[in-house]
């Protein structure tokens, strides 16, 4: 059986107007959709370098030691993957990949990674690929499903209802698309975070073809 894949985009710019729809039929599809819960405000974080660091949060805050957490700040930074080492309200921050830790005092967000797995899927075969989130947040694909910031194949901070997306170029396998990031790869976890206080839904979305 086949599956149709759609992405439709409509444009207007100064006056002029263009749209699209781009269709892909293959054999399978691949979906989520989860709830991500709210992160953890900060305002009395001590940096001590660019990759580490501590935070104070609420006494009801959600972070459990040993949790992989991202931390947002300002309008687009994001440091992912990071080790919290839990002792009360106090969290401290190591490691992680993405934006040098900010300055003391900066207020951030601390968001507990919530993971998905995505069965072995081979990048070489995947011809649409798109994801969503309705607040902000950070969507990392990974070759690995190990903790932390390792087989890193693409890290994309999400704006609020801005859909993410990449399809194969009409008439070019996706294992030749320089431009397809899971060229070459499989993609075996995605490590999703919520840069906001709101409880968010995550959505991904692949098609691809299993016939190889």
């Amino acid at each position: 059986m086949s599956v149709n894949g759609t992405i439709s985009s409509v444009i207007s710019i100064g006056g002029v107007s263009l749209s699209s729809t781009i269709t892909r039929t293959k054999s399978s599809p691949l979906s989520h959709s989860i709830t991500v819960p709210a992160g953890n405000t900060s305002t009395d974080f001590t940096k001590t370098d660019n990759d580490t660091g501590e935070a104070e949060l609420a006494s009801a805050h959600t972070i459990t030691d040993g949790d992989v957490v991202d931390v947002f700040w300002g309008t687009a930074s994001v440091r992912y993957g990071m080790i919290a080492t839990v002792d009360g309200t106090t969290v401290g921050l190591e490691g992680g990949a993405g934006d040098n830790l900010p300055d003391s005092d900066t207020t951030l967000i601390v968001a507990t990674q919530q993971h998905i797995n995505t069965a072995d899927l081979d990048g070489d075969e995947v011809y649409m690929v798109a994801a969503a989130m309705d607040q902000i947040g950070h969507m990392h694909l990974r070759s690995s499903e190990a903790s932390g910031a390792g087989g890193s194949l693409l890290a994309k901070r999400l704006a609020a209802n801005e859909v993410w997306e990449w399809h194969s170029t009409a008439g070019t396998d996706p294992a030749d698309d320089a431009s397809n990031d899971l060229a070459g790869s499989t993609l075996a976890q995605i490590d999703v975070s919520n840069g906001s206080t709101t409880a968010a839904t995550f959505k991904f979305a692949a098609l691809y073809d299993a016939t190889g």
